[in-house]
């Protein structure tokens, strides 16, 4: 059950960021006065639609976006049909001698605004991703804590590994651990080994690797009193990708983890810049690092959590989060901020220079402008708008990545589910 509240949960963040970014765009064009006369959240079949004034809202069947359309937004088409890029220089011309004062409808449609009003709009949507960023991050924090800085594990046992017992940390046996013979009980802290104070888990997890089949003596706390135990790691050889053989020491135990900080709305806002931050650094290197995972995707090679996820990887994480033992406020923390990173990323993601995204579309404006801006400079005539008859093949050729993209990662996230 918990497993599918956390899915939903995801989902319904998704959604509701998919229809935030598309009010983005419609209400900067309404502002402007540009002429929207639909919004949707979906693509394909149509479930429902209603209309209020000029636009249609409504849902439709398949939940991979959304779209909102503003009227001579593509110069290819009008709201009348579908013109050539010549058609419609002619009729921007026509336009700008008709008077002001019968505001047609034509002077609505999106390339005869100002170039400053079209980026506003273009940018409105991944605006709405990084506000609606910020403001999980926050609500995450304040919920549940400092879920960005893991506070880690520590060295008090939490789980003793027994016979026959299969999990990520008790890998199948037939007989007792080294655990279970040195007579380690969940509850025990261990303080030293071989005499040398252990801290943290990090170094009492390496001082144990690092021993296969030697003799360690383990000081440990066990109800407020300090006991000695004998533990003999059992040697674990490890193929490494190279294909050469690592050999460790394994007791067989689990650690407990620290419990993670709570925080009031005023620490919560203090801790939001940093964690804001870790998705900046984040995003780029997942960016960075995009080429190399596709490969990873195809072969079916193990998936680590640097890599893309897709809709079923996010939601899986969802269902995960939900059913670990943690208080329902750390888990609905958690949740907000993987939302929260999920949103930055598409934000970022939708700002890259590609047709469609709207980081094509800006892309195109700022070359546009950047044209005119010359030819004035040499007393030349405005070369005027891009022709996207031009552009469309590369733009077809982006959409059918994005799409192959998207069904490889929910094929992946459901045959081969990120590990870790």
């Amino acid at each position: 059950m918990a497993t599918w509240v956390g899915g939903t949960l995801i989902v319904a963040m998704l959604i509701i960021s998919v229809a935030l970014h598309e009010a983005g765009h419609l209400l900067t064009a309404k502002h402007y006065g540009m002429k929207a006369t639909q919004y949707f959240i979906g693509f394909g079949p149509r479930i429902f639609s209603f209309r209020r004034g000029e636009t249609e809202y409504g849902l439709k069947a398949i939940p991979a976006g959304g779209y909102v359309k503003i009227v001579g937004m593509s110069p290819l088409e009008t709201e009348e049909g579908t013109h050539t890029d010549a058609d419609l220089r002619a009729q921007a011309a026509a336009v700008a001698n008709l008077p002001t004062k019968t505001q047609p409808d034509e002077r609505r449609l999106f390339y005869t605004y100002p170039a400053k009003q079209r980026f506003v709009v273009l940018v409105a949507g991944s605006t709405m991703h990084f506000i609606l960023a910020v403001f999980l991050t926050f609500a995450g924090l304040a919920i549940g804590g400092n879920l960005i800085d893991d506070p880690g594990a520590s060295t008090k046992v939490a789980v003793i590994c027994a016979k026959a017992t299969t999990t990520d940390t008790c890998p199948s046996r037939g007989e007792a651990t080294p655990a279970i013979t040195a007579g380690l009980k969940a509850g025990d802290t261990i303080t030293a080994v071989n005499g040398v104070a252990i801290n943290d888990w990090d170094t009492l997890r390496s001082t144990i690797s690092g021993s296969p089949g030697k003799t360690l003596m383990l000081s440990v706390l066990r109800d407020g009193a300090p006991i000695t135990l004998t533990a003999v790691p059992e040697p674990k050889a490890t193929t490494n990708p190279d294909g050469t053989t690592t050999t460790t020491g394994y007791l067989g135990f689990a650690p407990q983890y620290k419990p993670f900080p709570s925080y009031n709305v005023f620490q919560a806002a203090y801790h939001t810049p940093p964690a804001l931050w870790s998705y900046v650094t984040g995003t780029v290197s997942a960016l960075g690092r995009f080429p190399k995972e596709i490969p990873k995707l195809v072969n079916g090679e193990p998936r680590g959590t640097g890599g893309p996820a897709g809709v079923v990887d996010i939601t899986r994480i969802g269902g995960s989060i939900a059913r670990a033992p943690e208080s329902v406020a750390t888990k609905a923390g958690s949740l907000l901020l993987i939302g929260a990173g999920v949103n930055f990323f598409v934000g970022v993601f939708n700002l890259l220079p590609l047709l469609p995204l709207d980081g094509g579309h800006i892309s195109i404006l700022g070359y546009e402008n950047l044209r005119a801006w010359f030819a004035r400079r040499r007393g030349r005539a405005d070369p005027g708008r891009v022709d996207l008859l031009k552009v469309m093949p590369v733009a077809y050729v982006v959409v059918v990545a994005f799409a192959g993209l998207s069904i490889l990662l929910v094929y992946a996230g459901i045959v081969n589910p990120i590990q870790g």
